[in-house]
């Protein structure tokens, strides 16, 4: 499993209801329009929002989002923790990037991961964390400096593989 960490101080509190549907919503479409960006239509996604709060390290950063991908069959779950608590608008793209970005490279790190032992698999994991954080920061800088420059990997989806939110 992989998951987006950021520190506390971004990170706000949402007053209402309604502002956390809304909120919940707009994580929805940037997980509709990255998956599209990144080609990856053909996985099944399923996106879960957890009424539970966030977990904490010892430094006191936050775990925003999890994702666990089989490459093999081609599905994978994303866990938004969604309590009281919601990551600033400026973040969330890159919650959603970071978090699709796990799915896009997992074929390439889990058979990796089968072929080395306990402490290459811990700096393998490490590895991929830090490669996909600075992707997920390339992909929206570059999308916010140029809109146009990111359009769509593939305009059909599948009617088996859309993003579902549970």
């Amino acid at each position: 499993m992989k998951s987006y960490i950021i520190p506390p101080d971004r990170t706000i509190r949402t007053k209402t209801a309604r502002e956390r549907e809304a909120y919940k919503r707009r994580l929805l479409a940037a997980f509709v329009r990255w998956r599209d960006i990144l080609d990856l239509n053909h996985w099944r996604i399923t996106v879960q929002f957890q009424d539970e709060p966030y977990s904490q390290d010892d430094d006191d950063n936050h775990t925003v989002a999890v994702t666990s991908a089989t490459s093999k069959y081609l599905r994978a779950q994303i866990n938004v923790a969604f309590a009281d608590t919601a990551v600033f608008e400026r973040d969330a793209e890159e919650v959603v990037v970071h978090e699709l970005l796990h799915v896009a490279i997992s074929c390439l790190v889990h058979p990796l991961l089968d072929r080395l032992h306990v402490d290459g698999a811990k700096f393998a994991l490490h590895l991929e964390e830090q490669v996909v954080t600075q992707l997920a920061r390339t992909f929206v800088r570059l999308a916010k400096a140029s809109p146009r420059a990111l359009t769509a990997g593939s305009k059909e989806q599948s009617p088996d593989s859309p993003v579902h939110n549970h």
